[in-house]
């Protein structure tokens, strides 16, 4: 929301020294200057105009910006926390620039890339209480009005210097409509990773100030390779300050239904919570490569990526009256997690496998360079066939398994994982 104020502001500014422009006549190299100071007075961010600018009055007056960047002035470094944006165009009505509440009728982003430090440690001082409030109502009642808005190409890059580490999100596509009756539907599509997703968003704003207020969201998410199925959803979403609170989620991925709820603190390193119930959950097991593994090689090395668990604290819930991780199925599941400081902690209480049930504690920590596991299981009653068959693709053994694991291991792919397995088990 903090965007898209900065972002109505930017174009409120950029409008309202055309106007000035149409009026008495200024050069445009005074029109950029008057633009930055205008956009950092009111937002506390820096604009700076590298291309040219450039106003059509016909059809409609028009307003381009090339190689536009805006940036917090307070950050030392120049590649952090900035969006950086190829071309902007907006399309106004004459007629609003006299009135004093311009409406832009399209609003077209190209390229636009949004560079994101990712931290390591939360800074404490960094909380909604820390911050002044702003006025919400003036701001929103003086921002302009927008009909259409087109976003091309853009990209979000996440990024930490010191860790070496460069993440993106690419091919960002969205085309977002408002409505008079501040309905929002946003339609698009990206790439994370190696995986395409596709999203569409219905949300209905409220009179402003949006602040505390709820939100009813809409949404419908598409990702192969990681959901089986498309999964849509709905639920009620309120900002306050850097807390966003998501209630009353409820939903389906394919024919299965979820409920639950989420929150997320952004105010510097991300905290999420999740507490998600499904009637069935299918997960895509992750193998690296699609070709089967040879037999002089019955382990892959392609890497597993586990960095990104050092950027963000979490606290989930999960449980699903059935649960399909590939081809193993579990019946009933509970899963209890939290991540901090890059350790992951995952507890897994009374899992109904293949006849029997498994309790048991993994710890992942990726604080420290090459990831380390440390895994404590406890199976009593298990049908060995099916549970080995699925897992490791073994069928020359059946009947009632009783086992006690407790084994640790380090390394970035599956087969450093296993060569460097130790541990007992009975």
């Amino acid at each position: 929301m903090r965007a898209l104020k900065i972002a109505g502001a930017v174009v409120a500014a950029v409008i309202a020294i055309v106007a000035l422009l149409l009026v008495i006549g200024i050069p445009s190299g005074f029109m950029t200057s008057t633009i930055q100071a205008r956009v950092e007075r009111e937002t506390g961010y820096r604009l700076t105009i590298l291309g040219a600018t450039r106003i059509g009055f016909w059809p409609s007056l028009n307003v381009t910006l090339n190689d536009v960047v805006l940036q917090n002035p307070k950050d030392r470094n120049s590649s952090d926390d900035r969006l950086t944006v190829d071309r902007v165009e907006a399309d106004v009505t004459l007629e609003s620039l006299w009135s004093g509440h311009p409406h832009i009728t399209e609003l077209a982003i190209v390229r636009p890339v949004a560079h994101v430090p990712l931290l390591r440690q939360r800074n404490p001082q960094a909380s909604p209480s820390a911050k002044p409030a702003a006025p919400s109502g003036e701001d929103d009642a003086n921002a302009p009005v927008i009909d259409h808005v087109t976003v091309t190409d853009g990209a979000i890059e996440f990024f930490n210097a010191r860790d070496r580490v460069d993440d993106r999100i690419d091919g960002i596509n969205a085309d977002v409509v408002i409505g008079g009756d501040r309905k929002i539907r946003v339609a698009g599509s990206a790439h994370a990773s190696e995986h395409p997703l596709k999203f569409e968003i219905k949300a209905t704003m409220p009179a402003p100030p949006v602040a505390r207020q709820n939100i009813p969201v809409e949404l419908v998410l598409d990702m192969p390779g990681v959901l089986q199925s498309p999964a849509s959803g709905r639920a009620a979403v309120r900002l306050n300050g850097s807390i966003v609170m998501i209630n009353g989620i409820s939903g389906t991925i394919g024919d299965d239904a979820f409920n639950g709820w989420a929150s997320a603190d952004i105010a510097s390193k991300p905290l999420v919570k999740l507490d998600l119930d499904f009637q069935r959950l299918d997960v895509a097991a992750s193998t690296g490569t699609a070709s089967p593994a040879q037999p002089s090689q019955p382990w892959s090395n392609a890497p597993i990526d586990l960095k990104g668990l050092n950027y963000v604290d979490a606290q989930i819930k999960v449980s699903a009256a059935a649960l399909n991780v590939g081809e193993a199925q579990f019946a009933p599941a509970a899963i209890d997690a939290t991540l901090a400081g890059g350790v992951l902690k995952a507890n897994v209480s009374n899992l109904g496998a293949y006849g029997g049930q498994a309790n048991g504690d993994l710890v992942v920590d990726v604080s420290a360079g090459e990831p380390t596991y440390t895994l404590r299981g406890d199976l009593v009653g298990v049908r060995a066939l099916p549970l080995l068959k699925s897992a490791a693709d073994f069928d020359k053994l059946d009947g009632k398994l009783q086992a006690k694991i407790a084994v640790r291991s380090s390394g970035a792919n599956p087969r450093a994982i296993m060569s460097n397995l130790g541990g007992t088990v009975f």
